[in-house]
């Protein structure tokens, strides 16, 4: 039996573990991204650019273009060093020790699509209508975000969709709902490891627009993939959400919808995906209770 203070200190490592592994997947995009920044800004210097205030704007506006390429290169080199950490520090060794579970038999369900559906639209109407309530409280930071985000675009579509629609979310899927959350789940049980890995998701976006809405949103992934025991939902929702909104960015203007438009929306499915989960084993029984049971018969 541990001590309050053995069980104090446990929980205080497992919480630096899960920031260090955030801030390392942070770190890796982050080099690469300095890296490719420098590579391109001597490119043009060869080129005999970056004299003038013309060529610094050339130099400006040739980053500008490759950047999304850069970032493409920076999620691909994260994402497959996350996912060498996820398979061989946890799914190995579950199936090692026979507790893994496969994540395609809990997904072959209509009700599984049709929640996943259902709840990352909500998700993405909550996360607008805390947009909107942050660019109004910070406008200069509103500002910013649009920068920053015409910056990662680059002005290419489809690169860019594929770097922060799909390759992103599996990445940041396996860092937290996968690496962090297996690890902090049995260190603070289901409260505190949704808690900590939605703070987490929220502080990792380093800025206040994406930060006020990454935390429900991080609090539904985690509840998700810790009801699942899987990682596999929190990347379906994230790619699913992050789809909708490049979709609707470029197909749709959303500002001629009114934010009650979005109340509604986010209401409805949200009782939708309630009564959706009311009907699914997943979301049955206290899973906590399930692995006290298991450890005492081990």
């Amino acid at each position: 039996m541990e001590s309050s203070t053995e069980v104090a200190n446990n929980k205080f490592k497992t919480v630096l573990f899960c920031i260090w592994v955030a801030a390392a997947m942070l770190l890796i995009q982050m080099g690469v991204g300095v890296i490719g920044g420098i590579v391109v800004s001597l490119l043009s210097v060869f080129k005999n650019m970056g004299g003038n205030a013309a060529d610094q704007q050339a130099v400006m506006d040739l980053l500008s273009g490759k950047m999304v390429y850069i970032e493409l290169a920076a999620v691909i080199l994260a994402l497959i060093i996350m996912a060498f950490w996820y398979y061989f520090g946890y799914v190995k060794k579950s199936k090692a020790d026979g507790s893994y579970e496969q994540p395609l038999k809990k997904i072959a369900d209509v009700r599984f699509f049709a929640l996943m559906i259902i709840t990352s639209i909500a998700v993405y109407s909550l996360a607008y209508l805390l947009n909107n309530f942050a660019t109004f409280l910070l406008p200069e930071a509103g500002e910013k975000f649009a920068d920053m985000m015409q910056l990662t675009f680059g002005g290419n579509d489809v690169v860019g969709f594929i770097a922060a629609g799909i390759i992103g979310p599996v990445c940041e899927e396996l860092t937290l709902r996968g690496i962090v959350l297996k690890r902090s789940e049995r260190s603070f049980g289901m409260v505190g490891c949704i808690i900590l890995n939605a703070l987490i998701f929220s502080c990792m976006h380093m800025n206040p627009i994406q930060g006020i809405y990454a935390l429900p949103m991080g609090i539904v992934f985690t509840y998700v993939c810790y009801r699942y025991n899987s990682v596999v939902p929190g990347i379906i929702l994230h790619i699913l959400n992050n789809s909708i909104s490049f979709l609707l960015s470029r197909f749709i203007n959303t500002d001629n919808l009114s934010n009650l438009i979005w109340i509604v929306v986010f209401v409805l499915l949200a009782l939708g995906a309630f009564l959706i989960a009311r009907q699914m084993p997943e979301f049955k029984g206290n899973k906590e209770e399930e692995q006290v049971c298991q450890l005492s018969a081990e």
